[in-house]
């Protein structure tokens, strides 16, 4: 595990493959940093970005994406240690909570 936390951006800033990779480290840390890597892009930052524009759907679609934030991508934050996006989408589910029941 350490060694893929310390290999890991090598995947996002060098040319070196996935087969590069499994022959220096072995197909277990490969798994694990190519695994992050793609979690790294796609959450939670990017949740954090729709967080921001929710307001653009309606009431109902709104609690609904805020359910799924609350279920899912703050506690990932929380455990992937992003206290700064974890702040910041617990803050706006709150925002969109508060708002939905003033609009009830």
């Amino acid at each position: 595990m350490i060694i893929a936390g310390l290999v890991h951006d090598i995947v996002e800033n060098t040319p070196f493959t996935e087969a590069g990779l499994t022959t220096l480290f072995g197909a277990c840390i490969t798994q694990i940093v190519w695994a992050a890597a793609r979690l790294e892009k796609e959450l939670p930052s990017q949740k954090a970005d729709n967080a921001r524009t929710i307001s653009g759907h309606t009431v109902e679609k709104q609690i609904e994406k805020v359910r799924l934030i609350q279920k899912f991508y703050i506690p990932l934050a929380a455990q992937l240690q992003l206290v700064d996006i974890t702040h910041e989408l617990q803050l706006h589910t709150e925002k969109v909570l508060n708002l939905a029941m003033l609009k009830d």
